[in-house]
């Protein structure tokens, strides 16, 4: 799991402490599957190189 994964997951643990804050923990969560599918993506392409 990278590194930016991490704070985003501890950003969003504190975004959901605060109700206000839907919008926040939407995009958050929105950046964390984008990193998510980065990670995801240049695993298959290393795969396809070997």
């Amino acid at each position: 799991m990278s590194e930016k994964l991490k704070q985003l997951e501890e950003q969003l643990k504190n975004a959901q402490k605060n109700k206000d804050n839907w919008h926040q923990c939407m995009v958050i969560q929105m950046a964390i599957s984008k990193e998510k599918n980065a990670t995801n993506t240049t695993r298959v392409h290393t795969r396809i190189d070997k």
